[in-house]
């Protein structure tokens, strides 16, 4: 699926709703789907997080009740050097609301061992 243009829907945990227009090319692709980066500001300060995207929408639907189901249930390690890529947001289409993939916490390089 070609998200370059198409406006996203991301539902927080808080159940804020921010609209995205994803506009420049993923930053990798795998086989379920594609990377992007999401920025936006909070105040003044500016965060990072990444949006996987379902390359298909046949895997996006297989995938809905596993990642809404991880989304409502968040998980926490009691150990600071201990992250988990663990959703923290939904993604659909702004439009006719189709499931589309999830938002996480950006990683850098030097936390994946």
């Amino acid at each position: 699926m070609d998200y370059k243009g198409k406006t996203l829907k991301i539902l927080f945990r808080d159940r804020t709703i921010l609209n995205h227009k994803i506009d420049e090319n993923p930053l990798v692709r795998g086989g379920e789907g594609e990377i992007y980066r999401f920025e936006y500001k909070v105040g003044e300060e500016k965060v990072n997080y990444i949006l996987k995207l379902y390359r298909e929408r046949s895997k996006a639907a297989r995938n809905r009740a596993k990642v809404k189901c991880m989304f409502n249930h968040p998980v926490r390690s009691h150990q600071k050097n201990v992250r988990f890529c663990w959703p923290i947001g939904l993604v659909y289409d702004a439009r006719t609301q189709e499931f589309y993939g999830l938002r996480c916490k950006r990683l850098s390089q030097k936390a994946v061992t």
